[in-house]
């Protein structure tokens, strides 16, 4: 039986007009973004044969999808079909399409409608098939109907039109955040629906209860929680400012991402709450409805949303004859009229061409004529912004000039502003037209002439402060004029001068005032001879986004294509009209040429200080191989103790701070000792004084190479901006473990169609002409031993890995550049790159996790299940509030050898977040990011009770194979700072079982050396250039190192355990095997040999060409037992 097609609700298209659907799903599709473009190219054909046109997105990141988000316009014969493709079932696809009215043709044909729909279900059914996810079956309801006006006689075609093409693209997210959202996971949502019927039940008795409060009713019921209850509004500031039900909160957002931040400030107002919540059609308060769950959990009474949306709610209670009159006031909401009485107020946004649907409200009514002012006002919420008087529709050219967001400006007001732009020379007094409202208030139509000069101009309420000193077009003011605008412009930056939340308002300030500034030079070079005296001319506006005079502001999204076009033609380099062409400015172009050579002299700075440094560590000792300071007999090594200056640059948080303050308050770890159990806090204050003070007396803190002497000094020096702070130190390194004298380097050349053209790395005439030598374009694949930082940090700097593997292959310090990190107490697959071009296209091959597969091997403690029949000891497969889940998935993994082993993965997705910066450890939480791990038994060694384990980290979050196994209950052996015990045969007791106190023994030996050599001379101290003997000297006696200033502690009172070899240094996790994925084009896919750097061409027939690089390092010890029959 066929599918019956919705009906035209109220307000809804009928067959006499054309039509616009509103529709979403959230659905599982594919995390592959090559499968999912089969999808997107199934509907983009589909709709094109319909002749729609209008906007999907269809979401699809790295580890997750979400389903589809559109607008579409079209006939409403053609939008049925649409319809009937998504919800007509298996059984339904023999029978005709629609029951549409024989007396009225359809266009196109039923043949041609037949085809498409039968054409774009086999295209889904080979996706469904590619992807393995269920077919994305809708509802009816789900699709939401309106009517749209046939093209008024007059009227050009294209100002009535919806959309001006159709786009559809694949994108992270169906409504962006930013991933801000990300940690809400599919299987979340899909809950807490309010159908429009309940929900204006709801509303209702809602409104009625505050109603009959506010009168002191001895009626309300009690035992109805509506008092408790909390309506929210999930759209941003502008879409609830022409229309919203009554008493809703708005969080005065301007984009969606701003919605958790809202919640999270706000979360004792939800608590012990009911939170209504409702957005346009339903897509994002079904998310944000979803996020409150998972941030309150059973902190809230309920979670509810308003299902479809806005739109939803009028398409069942109407928009067109709304009963909410100004008799009802905002804390009211509705008067007792009958239950069906709609209960919205004012207009709908909505983002097509009609900018919002709601009954005509700017003093005209659809006709055309002039409709009852007081009858316009009943039913109008929006406001204008400078005559306050009713309004509510969004004009494209009525944006503010410095964030570009739409603005209510009445056309009255946008009349005043336009006489104000052809009068700008003359007086202000004396205007007989205008504005009812701004006549009403006369003093905004007494402005000063410069502020009567906007030409149409307009600032949003979060700009007012600009009205004065901020206009984007600056012809016709005067050079007083502009520097009035400077000084304030100026003023407002001095006021943001420091911290990193105003970074963006001083950047948008500045540009302003380069502006202001190039308009003043032009003037006062003469390049316009009357540039103050506009003189009564009229100053057309140029329109914000295609730059031309005389345009709408209809050229850009859902309004037009003008704008897409002049881009399009700029990019293409083609000839450009006279009017959008800019002029020549040889004033912008000095100050480019000015801006050019500031940015080559810091470039040039910043190489002399990377030398200088270069040459400082190479003095030092500090660039030494692997086999330099290493003990052969337990393979610790522990570079030379030396005196070094470590500096900083005064940052802008610092600025007219107390030197003193920035030093207690930012490096309280750099000058104390490792944190004792028994010292309080107020004696850690007292130490850190004390030691500051010897500092400081011995002149071993300089400001700019002066030494500040006493606390005194300290305290009244204030920071000032590129003021640079050095401290003189003795500086020891705590011990690494190398089991070899050499550590594993494979240097593997990346083909050249691996680079983009725009990585300036291109073969251009032959091969002697790649864009770099063929040394630079290799990667190095080092396998890490555990203990070893990646790179220079802290207390490392001689025993960090791109240091020791830069002075064992003969390369300059400084040269290696990490494309990843992994922890220092993880061994394996650590890649570098030596020329900054390559490492950039390597690390963005990395952080585009579809381009790159990563496998670990862990142990672990206890026996970890095989399969779902072993999983009875695991935690609930959902935690308590949803943080954390996980289930079983298929196996088929692939292989480097292009095989396959079955198996079962475990899946684990739980959100991770940093709970202690300092020390680095995270854990679950509802506010961190979200994360995807899959994990698949290898082997169980009943002996020590432990399982090793191929570990998948499907995203790249910080320690999160290491947090989701602490989950599970099955810790990593040796990690100690996420639950994990030692087991024989592990990584730290390959190394501990030496002697506990090896590293401390290694440091102190190096320190005897360093003191006492033969008969007891001091020997010479390797100092840093610069450095007197009086400074290397005091350093020395300062040193909390030594016995003497650490009450006996010794190294374990400047080191912690772990950076001392005595627990926590080394766990059993190893990165065996990354695959790169480089490039994409046509015609073969090549695959380069991990081992010989030869390309293997795959020729599969498909349009994406990837080259593969598969690198792998050798197994650690404690599973070099394994073969790679069993390793998948």
């Amino acid at each position: 039986m066929a599918v019956a097609l919705p009906s035209a609700p109220a307000g809804a298209a009928t067959r006499a007009s054309g039509g616009i659907i509103l529709f979403y799903k959230y659905h599982p599709l594919s995390d592959n973004r090559s499968i999912v473009d089969m999808y997107r190219g199934a509907l983009e054909r589909f709709c094109a044969s319909l002749n729609l046109k209008g906007r999907i997105l269809v979401g699809c990141s790295e580890h997750r999808s979400e389903g589809i988000n559109g607008t579409l316009s079209g006939t409403r014969p053609n939008l049925e079909v649409f319809v009937r493709a998504f919800t007509e079932t298996d059984s339904d696809r023999d029978n005709s399409i629609g029951t549409n009215n024989p007396a009225e043709p359809a266009h196109p044909s039923k043949s041609a409608q037949t085809t498409a729909l039968a054409r774009f279900q086999s295209d889904c059914r080979e996706f469904y098939r590619a992807a393995g996810c269920p077919p994305l079956q809708m509802k009816e309801s789900e699709f939401k109907w309106s009517k749209v006006d046939e093209t008024k006689p007059g009227e050009h075609q294209e100002q009535q039109q919806l959309f001006p093409d159709l786009n559809i693209k694949i994108v992270k997210e169906l409504i962006g955040t930013g991933g801000v959202l990300s940690s809400i996971h599919i299987d979340q949502l899909h809950e807490g629906y309010l159908t429009p019927r309940e929900w204006h039940e709801r509303i209702a008795r809602l409104n009625a209860t505050k109603r009959e409060s506010k009168n002191g009713s001895d009626n309300v019921d009690q035992s109805d929680n509506s008092n408790d209850t909390i309506l929210i509004d999930c759209r941003n500031t502008k879409e609830y400012a022409i229309g919203n039900f009554a008493g809703s909160i708005d969080p005065q957002t301007t984009t969606f991402n701003q919605f958790p931040k809202w919640v999270d400030e706000h979360k004792h107002k939800l608590r012990n709450k009911s939170v209504l919540m409702y957005c346009t059609g339903g897509i994002r308060c079904e998310k944000a409805s979803a996020y409150v769950r998972h941030a309150m959990g059973t902190a809230v009474k309920e979670v509810r949303h308003l299902q479809g949306g806005i739109h939803k709610y009028l398409e069942e209670f109407g928009s067109d004859n709304p009963t909410y009159t100004e008799s009802s006031t905002a804390e009211e909401g509705v008067s007792s009229s009958s239950s069906s009485s709609s209960l919205w107020r004012g207009k709908n946004f909505v983002f097509d061409g009609r900018g919002a649907h709601g009954p005509a409200s700017d003093g005209t009514s659809k006709n055309g004529k002039q409709s009852n002012p007081a009858a316009s006002a009943s039913t109008t919420v929006g406001t204008c912004r400078y005559c306050k008087s009713p309004y509510d529709s969004f004009d494209p050219h009525c944006v503010c000039t410095v964030c570009k967001e739409p603005i209510l400006v009445c056309k009255s007001c946008q009349a005043c502003s336009a006489n104000r732009a052809g009068n700008a020379g003359e007086s202000s007094n004396g205007s007989g037209e205008g504005c009812d409202a701004a006549a009403a208030t006369a003093s905004q139509l007494q402005q000063p002439q410069h502020e009567l000069r906007r030409r149409r101009e307009y600032h949003c309420e979060a700009h007012r402060h600009l009205e004065e000193c901020y206009f984007t077009n600056l012809e016709g003011f005067s050079p007083a004029e502009l520097s009035e605008q400077l000084e304030q412009l100026e003023t407002l930056i001095q006021e943001i001068a420091v911290g990193k939340k105003f970074k963006q308002r001083r950047k948008t300030l500045a540009k302003q005032c380069s502006r202001v500034r190039a308009k003043l030079a032009e003037q006062m070079d003469g390049e316009h001879a009357n540039g103050g005296d506009s003189g009564g001319i009229e100053l057309e506006l140029k329109c914000r986004n295609c730059g031309q005079v005389g345009c709408s502001g209809k050229c850009w999204g859902f309004h037009g294509l003008k704008r897409k076009r002049i881009l399009e033609e700029r990019d293409n380099g083609a000839t450009q009209l006279p009017h959008t062409s800019p002029p020549q400015n040889p004033t912008a172009k000095r100050s480019c040429a000015k801006t050019n050579r500031h940015n080559e002299k810091l470039k040039e700075r910043k190489e002399l200080q990377k030398q200088k440094q270069v040459e400082d560590w190479i003095s030092l000792g500090l660039t030494l191989g692997p086999k330099a300071g290493r003990d052969p007999a337990t393979g610790l090594r522990v570079p030379k103790p030396c005196v070094r200056v470590l500096e900083t640059n005064t940052k802008g948080k610092w600025c007219g701070k107390a030197l003193l303050k920035v030093l207690q308050t930012e490096f309280p770890n750099s000058f104390q000792q490792q944190p004792s159990t028994s010292i309080t806090e107020s004696d850690r204050e007292s130490q850190l004084d004390a030691i500051l003070r010897t500092l400081f007396e011995k002149g071993l803190i300089r400001v700019n190479g002066n030494p500040i002497r006493n606390m005194d000094e300290a305290n009244s020096y204030k920071l000032k901006n590129m003021d640079v702070i050095d401290r003189i130190v003795y500086w020891h390194e705590p011990p690494i473990h190398l089991p070899t004298e050499s550590i594993e380097v494979r240097k593997i050349p990346i083909p050249m169609e691996c680079f983009p053209p725009s990585s300036g790395m291109s073969k251009t005439a032959s091969t002697s002409d790649y864009g770099v030598s063929e040394f630079d374009r290799h990667i190095y694949v080092c396998n890490k031993p555990s203990t070893v930082p990646v790179h220079p940090a802290g207390p490392y700097l001689s025993n960090s890995l791109t240091l020791l593997v830069e002075a064992q292959e003969g390369l300059p310090p400084k040269t290696l550049i990490p494309c990843h990190r992994i922890d220092r107490a993880t061994s394996g697959v650590t890649i570098c790159c030596a020329d900054p071009r390559v490492a950039r296209v390597v690390q963005t091959t990395i952080s585009g996790r579809s381009r790159v597969q990563k496998e670990y091997l862990a142990r672990v403690g206890g026996r970890f299940p095989a399969n779902n029949t072993e999983d009875d000891n695991l935690p609930a497969s959902v935690s308590p509030g949803e943080l954390a889940r996980w289930k079983w998935i298929g196996g088929n993994q692939p292989t480097s050898g292009g095989s396959s082993k079955s198996g079962d993965f475990l899946q684990v997705d739980a959100p991770i977040e940093t709970v202690d910066p300092l020390n680095g450890i995270r854990r679950i939480a509802s506010t961190g990011k979200a994360s995807t791990s899959q994990f698949r038994l290898l082997e169980y060694d009943s002996e020590s009770n432990t399982s090793i384990l191929a570990c998948v980290p499907v995203t790249g979050r910080s320690h999160q194979l290491r947090v989701h196994l602490q989950w599970l209950g099955h810790s990593i052996v040796d990690d100690v700072q996420y639950g994990g015990g030692t087991s024989p045969g592990s990584a730290a007791s390959l190394i501990s079982r030496l002697d506990p106190s090896a590293g401390i023994h290694r440091v102190l030996d190096n320190l005897r050396e360093d003191t006492s050599p033969g008969a007891g001379a001091p020997a010479p101290v390797r100092t840093s250039l610069g450095v007197t003997d009086e400074q290397s000297k005091a350093a020395r006696d300062v040193c909390p190192t030594t016995d003497t200033h650490t009450g006996g502690r010794g190294p374990s009172g400047t080191f912690s355990p772990a950076q001392l070899l005595q627990g926590g240094h080394a766990i059993c996790l190893h990165a065996h095997r990354y695959a790169l994925s480089f490039g994409k084009g046509s015609g073969n896919t090549g695959r380069v040999d991990g081992e010989t750097g030869n390309t293997k061409e795959n020729n599969d027939g498909g349009e994406e060409t990837f080259h593969r690089i598969e690198l792998e390092v050798d197994l650690p010890p404690w599973a070099s037992h394994l073969t790679k029959d069993c390793i998948p």
